[in-house]
């Protein structure tokens, strides 16, 4: 009626998320009959990342033509490059934590990192649901919600993690890491939506067993700089 067109924008392939997030048969069923209504309703969508869109397509019944890839990034005129922030000893974690493959991330840096680290602060920005307030919360394992300015945070960070092990796209924290000059540290999921160039400037690394040990490295190797 309004001449108009119907675009759709999609940052994940949906029933992959839902069943690497333990998603029941039934509701795998359901997302696909959604996914396929979908994709026969719009005009065209638009994903983020180029490994997502051969799925798509298969998944929503979309020709070719009817996808466009345009990749997600951020505004470098409002995130400021400061670097690494090694006085600070502060060890960052950006995301909204309703989102259940960031809440993972958070349990696995809390359990896995946290513990093992020595001196640090651990600063964690976003969203957050109160039970994992109070489930993490700690001297040095602050919450500090959403901020309007990343820079803010950005400035007294050392090193910035993404250890997140489910979804497909591209992590908008990765680039705001990187676009603060913030050392970053994260799972080859986490990374999969990043060119091959990018992927020279983070720390990749699946075992969180190691994390610990990269940022202490990270610590020593700046010391040693400085003498």
């Amino acid at each position: 009626l309004t001449k108009t067109y119907l675009i759709s924008d999609m940052y994940y392939v949906v029933r992959n998320l839902a069943r690497s997030l333990g998603a029941t048969s039934e509701r795998i069923e359901d997302i696909k009959r959604l996914e396929e209504i979908v994709g026969g309703a719009i005009d065209h969508l638009i994903c983020i990342s180029k490994d997502d869109k051969p799925q798509i397509i298969k998944n929503m019944r979309l020709s070719s033509n009817r996808v466009s890839v345009i990749p997600s990034g951020v505004d470098v005129k409002n995130i400021k490059f400061s670097g690494p922030n090694f006085e600070k000893r502060t060890v960052l974690f950006l995301g909204n934590l309703f989102f259940e493959p960031n809440a993972q991330a958070l349990e696995i840096i809390y359990k896995n990192i946290y513990s093992k680290v020595k001196n640090c602060e651990f600063l964690i920005v976003g969203d957050c649901p109160d039970e994992l307030k109070k489930k993490y919360k700690n001297t040095k394992f602050k919450f500090i919600g959403t901020l309007k300015d990343l820079n803010k945070v950005f400035q007294k960070s050392t090193v910035a993690l993404a250890p997140i092990l489910e979804g497909t796209g591209l992590r908008i924290k990765t680039l705001n890491y990187l676009a603060g000059g913030i050392p970053v540290i994260t799972t080859s999921i986490a990374a999969s939506g990043l060119t091959k160039r990018n992927k020279k400037n983070v720390i990749i690394e699946d075992d969180f067993e190691k994390y610990s040990n990269i940022i202490e490295d990270l610590f020593n190797k700046h010391r040693k700089s400085l003498n």
